[in-house]
């Protein structure tokens, strides 16, 4: 549910929100998702933003409605009976190319969004989320459609190739050794530019297979050296049922912490699931996963392989570039 209390009985009230780069004619929206409250929901308070607004609660009835009436911008949710939103999608495509997508994507099915992005999706969200942040969404894949759109940065334009990272580690190696090949850089960085400099600070990690499979960095290290006892407590508010302890009980000497540490396997250090990103997916969404993961770097994926790393130090050049530019210079004609 994006917006409590928002308008059930589906009045428009047209107002500026509903159009785009000058636009007088309402964005025409189809939202398509089978959960009778959210479409209902959504429906009325997009309406009362000013968009043209059309719901449908299966992929068959989306499909037939693309069929008979024009639609600038799909809204479609992933998880649906029968006709799913990817299946929907394609067959919307083949009846108009030039309409734009917005995957909905529940909690931990991330993996199956990116893989809308094969499919020409505009942009995904994530269940919940703001309705004001979807009207937004909506209306700068409307200016995509009309070639009035801003020049989105990606990924790809930000990331890290695998081929600036000087080494690698392998995940049965030990923790020793991978903060022995960070400090043997650390000493070389006299030289370095500071981007560079922040290079160094993280190591690929690659499997039996020599593939790579991961990035660890100093985060890494550090949250590695916390106890069991006081990883539990911060991460209490996960699970109702978590015992909390005060960090001052179960905190032991650095020293002790670190020497336990550098017999395990870098593998021990890694997240049971990779975080990783798509090469084609826009910076806002990258930000987006580096938050909720709480994670400081994602491996970059291009057609199922890695391509680079993006890390929170890219994200901040990139915001850097962003504030430096005139609004002329990133807008594509």
């Amino acid at each position: 549910m994006f917006v409590p209390g928002a308008q059930a009985d589906g009045s428009r009230g047209f107002q500026n929100g509903g159009s785009s780069m000058g636009q007088s004619k309402p964005i025409t929206v189809l939202i398509v998702d089978d959960e009778d409250r959210f479409r209902i929901t959504t429906t009325a308070s997009l309406k009362k933003r000013g968009f043209e607004v059309i719901a449908a609660s299966s992929g068959d009835e989306a499909v037939e409605h693309v069929r008979q009436h024009r639609v600038d911008v799909v809204v479609i949710d992933i998880k649906m009976p029968g006709m799913d939103g990817h299946e929907t999608l394609r067959r919307i495509k083949k009846l108009t190319p030039e309409v734009e997508a917005i995957i909905l994507t529940g909690y931990g099915s991330l993996d199956s969004a990116l893989e809308g992005w094969r499919e020409g999706v505009f942009a995904f969200l994530t269940k919940p989320s703001s309705i004001d942040f979807l009207a937004q969404r909506i209306r700068e894949a409307f200016d995509k459609k009309n070639g009035t759109s801003i020049r989105e940065c990606r990924v790809k334009d930000f990331m890290e190739p695998l081929s600036a990272f000087i080494r690698t580690i392998h995940e049965d190696q030990s923790v020793a050794e991978a903060v022995e090949a960070m400090r043997r850089f650390f000493a070389s960085t006299i030289n370095a530019t500071k981007r560079r400099e922040t290079l160094l600070r993280s190591l690929l990690v690659t499997d039996r297979r020599n593939k790579i499979v991961g990035v660890i960095g100093l985060f890494d290290l550090l949250r590695g050296l916390q106890p069991p006892c006081l990883r539990l407590s911060d991460d209490r508010s996960s699970t109702a049922d978590s015992i909390y302890l005060e960090p001052s009980v179960c905190l032991g000497s650095f020293v002790m912490m670190v020497r336990e540490m550098a017999s395990r396997k870098v593998r021990d250090l890694m997240p049971e699931r990779t975080p990783t990103i798509a090469a084609d997916a826009d910076l806002i969404e990258a930000a987006n996963r580096l938050l909720s993961l709480r994670v400081q770097s994602l491996l970059v994926m291009d057609k199922g392989e890695p391509v680079g790393v993006l890390r929170d130090s890219d994200l901040f050049f990139a915001m850097a570039d962003t504030m430096r530019k005139r609004p002329a210079d990133v807008m594509s004609h």
